[in-house]
């Protein structure tokens, strides 16, 4: 696991991923075009919760539990929305292919 610390002062532990789980949280948003221009983006609460569920291990949290390795809601829901942004963020770029 890899510590980090938010912008907010919260620290985290941040897991290692599958490529697998990685594919899965990159397979979530869905991009509408109209015209060749993007309209919108679907489902990006979706992915970022899921990149969370998969990535995070543990830090600064009210008694944080994990139900068969995935942080139960009551931890997400401790964090607020510019902390879920950045903590996505850091948890995609701790997963690294290639070396």
């Amino acid at each position: 696991m890899t510590d980090k610390k938010l912008r907010s002062g919260r620290k985290v532990k941040l897991k290692s991923m599958s490529v697998d789980q990685m594919d899965e949280c990159t397979d979530i948003p869905e991009i509408v075009f109209k015209d060749g221009a993007i309209t919108s983006i679907k489902n990006s609460s979706k992915a970022r919760s899921q990149w969370i569920r998969y990535g995070l291990g543990g830090g600064d949290f009210k008694n944080y539990l994990e139900v068969n390795g995935i942080p139960t809601d009551d931890t997400i829901k401790q964090m607020t929305l510019e902390e879920k942004d950045e903590l996505m963020g850091l948890i995609q770029e701790a997963q690294t292919l290639g070396e």
